[in-house]
């Protein structure tokens, strides 16, 4: 549902959605087509069902949407999700700005059935605020499997709070658990390192890091970070999705070869003149790495699906291509044959794929590129099982 800036529209819509029952699924999307910056009816909803005499209209509510990206969620709105829709499942915000990090951590914000949170917008935390979120709210959320925070505010200047020393009027001791989480997807910025450094995610399969514009730091070290995350956790990693992070071919080397039990790695480009280099990512990757002079084992031992994307740049196309094709099309990489299910023989005569060898469990492979509009994409080579779009 559209609301439009008419009052009297506003006053309607708002009783139809109190006053009608059982609803099970709600998206609320703000136009911003006349400039105003704040979005005063959204509290006037939620007051009007939380005010609701007897049981809230809401109650068999499991979906609900929030999207305004134009507009600045203020100091006085509240978020209480668990009095108005106690049954919520999966909720989504994406705004401009939460002026109000507080509402975050409230008791009342997140239903205790709620298994999917994503919160996309300028957080304006403080010291207080932004690790009650992580190590209070979330660890309260005992069935979140799935979370995705797109902070596009936090800074370094949070970095010093989150140390365990300033925290110990919060938590009682570290790590923090969230023992459902199954599904992380974090901007990979100050905050979110030095907030995942105290957690432990047992159950986590899943992590995607996105970087955010104008990002330059190296503290807390991702590859220090993700080590102690899954040491602490003792999870198992199958998915992992990066986007233009981490930086340094190097560091993106070192931070897959922890991923021993890694099956599947999405590889993005998110900038035109992003930090990444495809030809030299797929060269670092087929490269026997040492430690000491000593062989230091095939990295990726695990992969099963591996999907790269490009940016919409004629040479750049071309050259990825080539690269993915070259890298992809070593018969050595794919243990069985895609139409029989029988062993591949090794071009060098062998009978089994070398131990060493660099991503030889293959089974899914696609490079796509990103196309002229935002959201267009073009796939320029599949093969496998499952050659589809995975995006």
């Amino acid at each position: 549902m559209t609301p439009t800036l008419l009052t009297e529209e506003l006053s309607a819509l708002a009783a139809f959605l109190v006053q009608t029952k059982r609803w099970q699924s709600l998206h609320l999307k703000w136009v911003n087509s006349a400039g105003e910056p704040h979005w005063p009816w959204l509290h006037s909803l939620f007051s009007a069902v939380l005010n609701t005499e007897g049981s809230s209209s809401w109650e068999t509510l499991q979906k609900l949407e929030i999207e305004a990206r134009g507009i600045c969620l203020q100091d006085y709105v509240q978020l209480p999700f668990s009095s108005i829709a106690p049954n919520l499942r999966e909720l989504k915000i994406s705004l401009y700005r939460v002026e109000n990090a507080a509402s975050l951590i409230q008791g009342s914000f997140i239903p205790k059935k709620l298994r999917r949170l994503e919160i996309d917008a300028c957080i304006c935390w403080d010291a207080a605020s932004l690790p009650r979120f992580w190590y209070r709210t979330l660890p309260q959320a005992t069935n979140l499997e799935y979370l995705k925070v797109l902070d596009h505010r936090a800074d370094g200047v949070l970095r010093p709070i989150l140390q365990p020393q300033n925290l110990t009027g919060i938590v009682s001791s570290f790590p923090v658990s969230i023992l459902a989480l199954t599904t992380l997807t974090v901007h990979d910025d100050v905050a979110a390192r030095g907030c995942l450094e105290h957690l432990s995610l047992p159950a986590l399969t899943s992590l995607t890091l996105i970087s955010p514009p104008m990002t330059d730091f190296n503290d807390p070290i991702l590859l220090v970070l993700v080590e102690r995350l899954i040491t602490q956790s003792n999870c198992n990693i199958k998915h992992v999705r990066l986007e233009d992070t981490p930086g340094s071919l190097s560091d993106l080397v070192m931070f897959l070869r922890l991923l021993t039990t890694l099956e599947t790695l999405e590889l993005h480009p998110l900038f035109e003149m992003g930090h990444w280099h495809l030809p030299s990512i797929l060269e670092a990757l087929s490269r026997e790495t040492r430690v000491n002079s000593e062989p230091a084992g095939p990295i990726l031992p695990n992969l099963t699906s591996f999907y790269v994307g490009c940016q919409w740049i004629n040479r750049e196309i071309r050259i990825s291509k080539e690269a993915f094709t070259e890298f992809v099309e070593d018969p050595r990489r794919w243990p069985t044959s895609q139409e029989s299910g029988t062993p591949t023989n090794n071009p060098r005569g062998g009978k089994s794929i070398e131990s060493s060898f660099q991503c030889a469990r293959l089974e899914n492979a696609q490079l796509y590129c990103h196309g002229p509009r935002p959201t267009s994409l073009e796939c320029y080579y599949a093969r496998g099982r499952r050659a589809v779009n995975y995006v």
